[in-house]
């Protein structure tokens, strides 16, 4: 398992999640000398901007026979400039203890946009895994991410597609639920999906996941998820997983997911 992330280039969820949205460019406006009527003036540059600002509410429940693993996650992302954001994961595990996991800082950067009609992006991340665990939810020293991902169009009327790889260099150990707890080798994770845009505020996805862990062997999932739009600031998103294929190494029979979204 060891190097084969030489090929691997960001969580989900938002991931991560695997890849999944695009960050959003900003065209910075040319200020006019002597204008008629004074305009706002843009902040740019190491200051945040709360309109940029996006939180993420997640819960996942892993079922795993006789030692289920109920996942929280809260994720904020700013973007800071065009082109670039910025998110800290903090997850939150209970499978009859209950503690915070390993604290994730990831930077995305939306390395290409629209180079061909099929294709409406391609974004590469990178992150840290730090030390911050209590209670086995985590190892004791900082592992690092690498990823990318891409989006796009697939020449079907409201059908689109996304498809990303990500891959976590571990120190020491990191915390997979697929696998019912700590892992201790580096995590290689794929992930693909179609959307369909049903009608106005209402979109249904097919998404796959596969993990492989030199310990621990290796998982595939398939899974619809269901997205609404509760108005034009945030999203309630449901769906659920099974397991289509594995090596006898995780006892994983179902993951039920959740979650709303909020863009200020």
């Amino acid at each position: 398992m060891k190097g084969i992330f030489s090929i691997v280039t960001v969580a989900a969820a938002s991931g991560l999640a695997l890849a999944q949205d695009a960050v959003n460019s900003t065209v910075p406006q040319q200020v006019e000398a002597a204008p008629a009527t004074p305009a706002p003036a843009e902040t740019s540059g190491g200051s945040f901007s709360f309109k940029n600002f996006m939180l993420d509410e997640d819960i996942s429940f892993f079922d795993l026979g006789s030692n289920d693993i109920t996942l929280f996650n809260t994720r904020l992302s700013w973007e800071l400039e065009d082109r670039v954001d910025i998110n800290l994961n903090l997850p939150v595990y209970t499978n009859g203890d209950t503690g915070l996991g390993m604290v994730g800082i990831g930077v995305d950067f939306a390395a290409i946009k629209s180079p061909t009609t099929w294709i409406d992006a391609v974004t590469i991340g990178t992150g840290i895994e730090l030390p911050a665990a209590s209670d086995d939810f985590g190892g004791d020293s900082i592992n690092t991410k690498l990823g990318a991902g891409v989006h796009g169009k697939t020449g079907v009327d409201k059908l689109s597609w996304c498809a990303g790889v990500d891959g976590t260099f571990v120190s020491d150990a990191t915390f997979l639920p697929v696998f019912g707890g700590l892992v201790f080798d580096d995590v290689f994770h794929l992930g693909g999906g179609l959307h369909y845009n049903w009608c106005d505020g209402v979109n249904v996805a097919l998404k796959y996941n596969y993990w492989d862990v030199d310990s621990a062997g290796s998982i595939s999932t398939l899974g619809p998820t269901f997205n609404f739009d509760l108005c034009p600031s945030a999203k309630f998103e449901a769906g659920f997983d099974v397991p289509v294929s594995d090596d006898d190494a995780s006892e994983l029979d179902l993951v039920v997911r959740a979650g709303f979204n909020v863009k200020f």
